[in-house]
């Protein structure tokens, strides 16, 4: 015999769908049956990346049109950038060129990501943010900042990705993912679809695609989150670093958001390793 759901319980389900928009609820009133079977099924044993790939990514993108380094124009960078910023990388760590790509969803691209070693005194992901971002340069018109609190030291910067692997691989790289929902919900959903959360990636496609960095600069398309990190603030991991939009215009800087807040024009990016 089966009781009738609680209103704990229906409560519980409304919370889960609040930031629903018109059409996304529409999705749902027209799928129904979809929905009904779902919860008369033992869902015990479905794989949620599977069933993530299977859906694929569905929130919210945006558009996004700039120029696009080549492969071969990313690898002469980074070897420029390698040698003269002596980051101690040989000729045998730079991976080769993905002999295909072909992108899951519309707006991924080939990105050549760079994670460094720790050094004496910095972390790996410490000294791979300092360096991406002192290897970047601001828009012309605008002038590079980072928020006073601000603070990249293994005490307040992490990532949520696991292990710190140093080196240089190829990943899939969307700009446009995510637009406008939470960071947390975005890592829910992304995990659920098998991507990870870009964060120094984030960096690294400033770095590569400066055309990219003045869009959303001018405000043309959305602003980025490096939602794939987590800054230790108010005695919490629960900060986002951004590029964030100060009053006084003019700035191409790094701030900080809470991970479950909801910021309009933003994105969370995502990445899929290839190398």
């Amino acid at each position: 015999m089966t009781t009738p759901a609680s209103l704990a319980q229906a409560q519980k389900v409304l919370d889960l769908l609040r930031g629903t928009t018109t059409e996304e609820m529409q999705v749902l009133l027209e799928n129904g049956d979809l929905l009904k079977a779902m919860v008369r099924a033992d869902l015990s044993g479905v794989d949620r990346a599977d069933f993530g790939r299977l859906l694929g990514v569905r929130r919210k993108t945006t558009p996004t049109s700039f120029e696009y380094a080549t492969p071969e124009e990313q690898l002469a960078t980074v070897r420029t950038l390698n040698a003269n910023r002596d980051w101690g990388f040989s000729d045998e760590d730079f991976p080769a060129i993905p002999a295909t790509f072909a992108p899951k969803r519309p707006n991924e691209m080939l990105l050549l990501s760079v994670y460094l070693p720790a050094s004496e005194h910095e972390a790996g992901l410490e000294r791979t943010f300092l360096e991406l971002w002192a290897s970047t340069n601001a828009p012309e018109g605008f002038d590079k900042r980072v928020d006073r609190t601000f603070q990249t030291d293994t005490e307040h910067l992490r990532a949520i990705g696991g292990a710190w692997a140093p080196g240089i691989r190829w990943v899939a790289f969307d700009p446009s993912a995510f637009l406008a929902i939470p960071a947390k919900e975005a890592l829910d959903e992304a995990l659920l679809a098998g991507y990870d959360l870009a964060g120094t990636e984030v960096l690294m496609a400033t770095l590569l695609f400066p055309e990219w960095a003045r869009q959303f600069s001018s405000g043309s398309v959305p602003r980025p989150a490096l939602s794939g990190l987590r800054l230790f603030e108010s005695g919490r991991w629960a900060s986002v670093p951004f590029f964030g939009n100060w009053s006084e215009g003019g700035q191409f800087g790094l701030g900080s958001y809470g991970a479950t807040s909801r910021l309009v024009g933003r994105t969370s990016p995502t990445v899929r390793r290839l190398s």
